[in-house]
């Protein structure tokens, strides 16, 4: 029998003539990784964020390495690469506590919109842009805003209940005087209602360096500016009774006008009815000895005949 070639033969040729041998087969090499692009490129309004599985109702801004939106509530949502953002955890902090101090101050839905896209801007710009060691304060904007927003919200809530405030006295004051009232509670009325107004004046102009405390709520603003007026009109009152007592202003016995206008007076100086009671409780207590201040030099001893330094008779 003819023996049979058994070494492996390559492709023929077009004439059937064997050609060279195949080469061995090498095993694949498996492609590389392709890079993808970030699932958050793809979102629109109206899809469900597959990280926090939020609904996204607007977009507030969106990137390669992060994607910041709004839910249906309001709430600021946000997606990015733990691997591209440095310190992404530390941001998204910062963002939780401003958007909690937007929930807290009760702001409209407007200025909370407004205050949630400034805090989306901060947060964007740390994700994107925030380096190793990097101490740039990205969400300063957003914390102005809020602390400005919140003064002028109490501001105004103090303004406001002094405003009303003055109202219901003037009310009353004007009241009395078509009720068959004495005269002297007539008066004393009328002087309340001027101390009230002199209050107002003098909230109207500070009402910009009032010191409100950073999260005092709006009962404590509304009680501030009530409580102001409601002293004011004491004032007033105050100072007219100490006139018809005969211990100040005495030579307005004959001018109404310019007690009521002392009394307006009295309702914008805090201190000017505090400072004369204190005159007049000094005038009821009884004399006291002044005492001699602690650290004085005590007076010397008198000197008696026998060390006044005379000359003793000599002796014969």
């Amino acid at each position: 029998m003819a023996e049979t070639d058994s070494r492996p033969t390559g492709p023929r040729d077009a004439d059937g003539a064997r050609g060279a041998p195949a080469p061995e087969s090498q095993p694949a090499t498996p492609p590389g990784p392709s890079p993808r692009s970030p699932s958050w490129l793809s979102y629109k309004v109206g899809d469900v964020c597959r990280s926090t599985g939020a609904v996204i109702s607007e977009i507030l801004y969106r990137s390669e390495k992060s994607f910041i939106f709004l839910d249906p509530a309001d709430r600021l949502q946000c997606e990015f690469d733990e691997h591209a953002c440095i310190d992404g955890d530390d941001s998204m902090a910062q963002a939780s506590d401003l958007v909690c101090q937007a929930r807290l101050n009760h702001f409209s839905r407007r200025i909370r919109r407004r205050a949630f896209g400034l805090v989306a801007s901060g947060l964007t710009r740390a994700l994107d842009t925030r380096t190793a060691g990097d101490k740039t304060d990205f969400f300063r904007d957003a914390r102005e805003f809020l602390r400005f927003r919140r003064r002028e919200g109490l501001q105004f809530v103090y303004l406001l209940s002094a405003l009303l405030s003055v109202v219901a006295i003037s009310a009353v004051s004007l009241l009395s005087q078509l009720l068959p009232i004495e005269a002297n509670g007539r008066s004393i009325l009328l002087a309340a209602h001027f101390g009230s107004l002199g209050a107002l004046i003098s909230i109207s102009q500070r009402s910009r360096k009032i010191a409100i405390p950073r999260y005092a709520s709006r009962f404590y603003a509304v009680a501030g500016g009530g409580s102001r007026i409601f002293f004011g009109a004491v004032f007033g009152a105050a100072l007219l009774l100490l006139q018809k007592a005969g211990l100040v202003l005495n030579l307005l016995d004959s001018n109404p006008y310019a007690l009521y206008a002392a009394s307006l007076v009295a309702g914008f100086s805090e201190r000017l009815i505090p400072e004369l009671i204190g005159q007049f409780e000094k005038q009821l207590r009884p004399d006291e000895s002044p005492s001699v201040p602690s650290g004085a030099p005590s007076p010397p001893p008198a000197e008696t005949g026998d060390s006044a330094g005379s000359p003793s008779p000599s002796r014969e």
